[in-house]
């Protein structure tokens, strides 16, 4: 759904300027510098320890706790969400697990308690540490093999095939990966084990838009968008093939979170402004 307004000689309105953006970091930047943080926080033993003994209990809590009960729901807003923080603010203020290791020049990966979860017979690995899944890595795992990137799961089994140039993880994602082909950029999708693209690998660079769960993109200097719909809604039209001069997202400090509102971003073409109605839980 997409509405417009405009005159000859457009130019931004303050109102434009002041409440939304334009300026946005690109996905592989945005996950690089996941990763060099995560590279660079490492747990001591110690911590690893104690962190580890918090997220035992975590798991304890998800077995015991029914979260479809009313009394379930109690007990997850008021001990589980509460100690699922508590991890997330521990790793990041005193670092991440050490989950590679390297054995005969090839890298391999650890679990949180040391164990070998992937033998070393990887080139590389992306490490980006992701408080959705409650663990320094995910049930997935981004590693380079015979000069190419791939997904791989806990089995070693390939998830996406070693035919990329490069692959991230987007950081707080459900299960989507931005990949890398010669010089190409695009968005696939693991959810399931099932693999699709809902973007395309023929875009000049994506971005990511933390908070809305979006994804910008541009080809030939042209801007085009796609967020998450859920696959048996089909109410909104959430992909656009990139035609417009310019996107624009609200800000944070000025967008609205009542579940009553819509939200949209902005998206303009020559001197015309388009309204385009974004997915929303209303």
């Amino acid at each position: 759904m997409e509405s417009k307004q405009g005159e000859p000689g457009w130019h931004a309105p303050e109102w434009l300027k002041k409440e939304w953006h334009s300026d946005f970091c690109p996905c592989i930047d945005l996950c690089r510098e996941m990763q060099e943080k995560a590279l660079s926080r490492r747990l001591t033993d110690e911590r690893a320890q104690e962190v580890g003994g918090k997220i035992s209990r975590l798991f304890e809590l998800q077995r015991e706790i029914d979260g479809h009960s009313k009394e379930g729901w109690r007990r997850m807003r008021k001990e589980l969400f509460p100690l699922w923080q508590e991890i997330v603010d521990y790793w990041r203020e005193h670092g991440y697990g050490e989950v590679t290791f390297e054995e005969n020049g090839e890298m391999g990966i650890k679990d949180i308690d040391g164990s070998v979860m992937l033998p070393a017979e990887y080139e590389d690995a992306h490490f980006c540490f992701d408080s959705r899944w409650m663990s320094p890595y995910r049930d997935e795992v981004v590693v380079k093999k015979h000069g190419q990137w791939g997904v791989v799961d806990k089995n070693g089994d390939v998830l996406l095939p070693f035919e990329y140039d490069n692959v991230y993880h987007i950081p707080e994602s459900m299960d989507y990966y931005v990949v890398e082909k010669e010089e190409k950029q695009g968005l696939i999708n693991l959810f399931g084990k099932a693999e699709f693209n809902p973007v395309p690998v023929n875009m000049d660079t994506l971005y990511y838009v933390q908070g809305w769960d979006l994804v910008l993109f541009t080809r030939d200097g042209k801007w085009g968008w796609w967020w998450y719909e859920p696959d048996d809604s089909n109410i909104y039209d959430n992909y656009s093939e990139p035609r417009y001069d310019q996107i624009y997202v609200q800000r944070d400090e000025y967008r609205s979170h009542d579940d009553e509102d819509d939200d949209f971003i902005i998206a303009r073409k020559g001197n015309q402004l388009y309204w385009i109605l974004y997915w929303t839980i209303k």
